[in-house]
């Protein structure tokens, strides 16, 4: 079991010891400065994991702007369809209340035709 006092010892007892191999570890070739290096520029390369991040959110910003686009057209021809239908529908029944009225007219004038 390691405990913290015997970690900060033995690493204080290595920066005592061995500095010169401590500075190695983070220095030299496959270092943690150089191992940290490869893997920071495989996140921010013109072709890394960040870039291709960000061209994935762009396309799919573009298709969601496209099928916003698509929606708002869709629902722009519905709506003109259903006013379309609907001053159809309110001349055919002015037509059929003109109609009836006629009719009522005629029937009204006819002998024995009374209304409730």
């Amino acid at each position: 079991k390691l405990e913290k006092q015997n970690v900060v010892r033995s690493l204080n007892e290595a920066l005592d010891t061995n500095f010169s191999d401590i500075g190695k570890l983070f220095t030299n070739t496959g270092g943690l400065a150089d191992t940290f290096g490869t893997i920071l520029e495989n996140y921010v390369d013109s072709s890394g994991v960040l870039k291709q991040r960000q061209d994935i959110l762009n396309l799919q910003k573009d298709d969601l702007e496209d099928d916003r686009s698509n929606h708002q057209f869709r629902m722009q021809q519905l709506e003109s369809s259903l006013r379309q239908k609907y001053a159809s529908l309110d001349t055919l029944i002015a037509s059929m209340r003109s109609s009836g009225d006629y009719l009522m007219g005629q029937l009204s004038s006819l002998p024995g035709f009374t209304r409730e």
